[in-house]
């Protein structure tokens, strides 16, 4: 949601429409892998993880209800990042109606802007083996998660490449995966996420009506499932092959939309230059790994 200021002169109006036009020709991917808060109530935000709600136990008829409390086993933070840009406007450009290129830079400015709050999230998975940690102090893609307090662990990641096989062995241990109070969840994927180079690997796998690489054609299992394909140009990345992910109420990975992009009209009182001022705070974070599972080389 692009904000204006309503004071701003004609020139600044037409620099603002310009920037609009770059930022909607611009289709961000994050939207459809991180789940997206455009009004969150902190500037940093803090995730709480919790554990189940225990088991459930018979009671006689008349007795007291069971009292639920979910434990919460870790904790995780997202702070937001400030980006500031400014346009200018000079009184030659004005006084000749010479402010194409104020133009041609706002549309390409809106353009990058909406690239680059896509291009903060692919990075994070990016980087899943190593620097993106989840509340457990583990890197997202990790073999040894924590099953909250439990003191046992599991694994959201599977090697070999992304083949046939893999992908079965992934959803099956997808549907596996246990939550912080040690149960099953029965949960399966809706989504395969991946980066460009996988695009024709992925088509083929979801697919095909038959295994792709299967000399006798045997039937592909997957396709059943009508997983979603996300193919993301702006995650490149050779950590893993493709990512698993649950719907919205299984995963973690966070998106936040402190404000903006906000497009602000004023004046540069030491050359009198017109400027539109552009303001956008918004960062991503995974708070948890649970709804995700990886494939790896």
């Amino acid at each position: 949601m692009i904000t204006y200021n309503q004071y701003a002169t004609e020139t600044q109006l037409e620099v603002m429409k310009s920037f609009d036009s770059g930022w909607k020709n611009y289709t961000p991917v994050y939207q459809r892998v991180f789940k997206v808060d455009t009004d969150p109530q902190r500037f940093t935000e803090k995730f709480s993880v919790r554990g189940g709600v225990g088991t459930f136990t018979p009671v006689s008829d008349g007795a007291a209800y069971n009292q639920k409390t979910p434990q919460v086993v870790g904790t995780q933070t997202i702070e937001s990042l400030i980006f500031k840009e400014a346009i200018s406007i000079t009184k030659m450009m004005k006084r000749l109606d010479n402010y194409g290129s104020a133009m041609a830079d706002a549309k390409q400015l809106g353009y990058y802007y909406r690239m680059h709050m896509d291009k903060l999230a692919a990075d994070l998975l990016a980087v899943a083996t190593t620097t993106t940690v989840t509340w457990d102090g583990l890197a997202l893609l990790h073999a040894s998660h924590f099953i909250g307090n439990t003191g046992t662990t599991q694994s959201n990641t599977v090697s070999g490449g992304l083949t046939t096989q893999n992908l079965e062995t992934a959803i099956q241990n997808f549907s596996l995966q246990k939550d912080h109070n040690g149960r099953i969840m029965s949960a399966a994927p809706v989504k395969m996420v991946v980066p460009s180079r996988n695009w024709m690997a992925g088509r083929r796998l979801l697919g095909s009506a038959k295994t792709p690489e299967d000399e006798n054609n045997s039937i592909n299992a997957v396709q059943d499932l009508n997983l979603e394909l996300v193919v993301w140009p702006q995650l490149v990345t050779t950590v893993f092959e493709a990512m698993l992910l649950g719907p919205d109420m299984m995963h973690r990975l966070e998106y936040l939309v402190w404000y903006g992009p906000d497009q602000t009209a004023d004046r540069d009182s030491s050359n009198g230059n017109d400027l539109v001022q552009l303001d956008l705070a918004c960062n991503a974070g995974a708070v948890d790994y649970l709804g995700t599972y990886f494939i790896t080389s």
